[in-house]
């Protein structure tokens, strides 16, 4: 099913060819994320649709609210399959994923700005203790990548490490990297994950590891509200 398309002043928008929106079948354990690589294929097998949804609007991990329908992030829901028979830029694939998301599950969202705890990412007074290389990204002793990628990155932004430093067990609050930093980065990373492991907190881990840390702000945040989301029937 290929979607309209919108001839706005930019002329029109590339959509996908084909689309299929299926029931996860019992069983199945094979998990798959591909987000239009290669071309204009994007694919989510068993993985949470709120994972997509964030990826399509650009959307870091805390700008989403928690009021978020819970099916929306649970594994295992449904399989979505689109392609394109054209060529698309990742921008242009985004807006296709919106708006596959828009006609099949009737999303409807809004934004809004909020003043918020977090934390700014900014270098230590000692400076970084690593530089630009393509090498990889190891934390805890595990190569770091994507469910959607293919291979791991040759290293990773400040800004993709303070989107994963949000999560991280005793920060779990937005972090706005303000390191100016720019390029990719290859580092290893190790810290505690739970009580009594002998491992610096993720604080001190910053610091002694890669000459960062992490320091309280208030700031406004853009975080985003799902108004509306159906499940859809299988086609």
């Amino acid at each position: 099913m290929a979607l309209a398309q919108d001839t706005g002043a930019n002329g029109p928008q590339p959509v996908f060819d084909v689309i299929s929106v299926k029931p996860r079948a019992a069983g199945r354990s094979e998990r798959i994320e591909s987000y239009c690589a290669p071309e204009g294929r994007f694919i989510t097998h068993g993985t949470p649709l709120l994972w997509s949804i964030k990826w399509a609007y650009g959307l870091n991990d805390y700008q989403m609210s928690d009021a978020a329908p819970a099916w929306l992030n649970s594994f295992d829901t449904w399989d979505i399959d689109a392609e394109t028979e054209a060529s698309v830029t990742e921008a242009d694939c985004r807006k296709m994923v919106q708006a596959l998301f828009e006609e099949r599950f009737s999303l409807r969202m809004h934004s809004q700005i909020k003043t918020v705890s977090a934390y700014a990412l900014t270098l230590a007074k000692s400076g970084p203790k690593f530089s630009r290389s393509a090498g990889k990204v190891t934390i805890n002793g595990a190569i770091k990548k994507a469910a959607s990628e293919r291979e791991a990155p040759s290293g990773w932004t400040t800004a993709r490490l303070a989107n994963y430093l949000a999560s991280v067990r005793g920060v779990q609050r937005p972090v706005i990297d303000r390191t100016m930093l720019e390029g990719a980065y290859g580092f290893t990373l190790t810290y505690s994950i739970a009580d009594g492991d002998d491992r610096p907190d993720i604080f001190a881990a910053l610091s002694q590891q890669l000459g960062l840390r992490l320091r309280a702000i208030r700031t406004p945040i853009e975080m985003w509200f799902v108004d509306r989301v159906d499940k859809p029937g299988a086609n």
